[in-house]
């Protein structure tokens, strides 16, 4: 049984406008899934949806086979800006998470085995010697680590990740693709990536999501299949190429094809 899955989910606006229609998906346990498609295809509106935070109009929403009516402990998201605390450290923000966790069993642990769990996301994402830190101290880089570590401390079965990487210089989103592959190679939870580059989900998928504008559906689900551990040296090599301008071609194709339908 996959882990995730979208049975012909629609969801359309309180004035009508439908941003999305018939869309499918399913993603194993620990799968990469990455999701790009036109500017207002709809991909943050349906990472909104797998949160619950916003409510289909059509379709259903299944985690473990039971489905999904709001937000719940099984599900973590990163967003674009880190939005830490500012007064609370590096150490302090990832316990936030913790402390209003619903998971009975974080709930439970002591204050020793808290400290623990945060020392062991420091580390995980790369922050030792940090942890004392405030986020006004850091840099963008260094902000969305804390991020993503406030997201796992919760051990969510599903990790949303919405253009996590969109606010940084290329050197330092380079940089920040290599280290999520680690991060996500040590904890194999299962990620739902949205990103408008195509080159940073062919890097990063086990599979890229091609959407159409809107009403945004999935129009191709492509394996990438190129082995893992991916290498970053490499990631501008020929066998990257050849998946990037196939898909480059799908998504020009459907806004054109936006374009030229005739104004409702």
């Amino acid at each position: 049984m996959a882990l995730l899955e979208l049975d012909d989910i629609e969801f359309a606006y309180g004035n009508g406008l439908v941003a999305l229609r018939n869309v499918s998906l399913r993603a194993e346990p620990g799968e990469f899934v990455c999701i790009v498609g036109p500017s207002g295809c709809g991909k943050s509106t349906l990472l909104d949806l797998i949160d619950g935070l916003a409510k289909i109009s059509h379709g259903q929403i299944s985690i473990g086979g039971k489905p999904v009516f709001g937000p719940g402990p099984d599900r973590a998201v990163v967003f674009q800006a880190a939005s830490l605390l500012p007064w609370r450290t590096v150490a302090g923000n990832i316990s936030f998470a913790l402390e209003a966790t619903k998971r009975e069993e974080l709930r439970r642990e002591t204050n020793e085995q808290r400290r623990d769990r945060v020392a062991r996301l420091v580390a995980l994402v790369g922050l030792n010697g940090f942890e004392g830190y405030f986020p006004g101290a850091l840099s963008g880089g260094m902000r969305q680590r804390v991020n993503l570590a406030r997201a796992l401390s919760v051990e969510p079965d599903i990790l949303l990740m919405d253009e996590p990487f969109a606010n940084l210089d290329a050197q330092t989103r380079d940089l920040m693709q290599v280290e999520l592959l680690r991060v996500w190679n040590e904890s194999r939870r299962t990620v739902i990536f949205v990103t408008h580059s195509i080159q940073e989900a062919v890097f990063l998928g086990d599979r890229v999501l091609v959407m159409s504008g809107r009403p945004g559906t999935v129009v191709r689900d492509i394996k990438i299949d190129i082995p893992r551990p991916r290498i970053a040296d490499k990631r501008r090599g020929p066998e990257y190429t050849a998946y990037e301008e196939d898909i480059g071609r799908e998504i020009a194709g459907h806004v054109k094809l936006v374009s030229e339908s005739p104004s409702q």
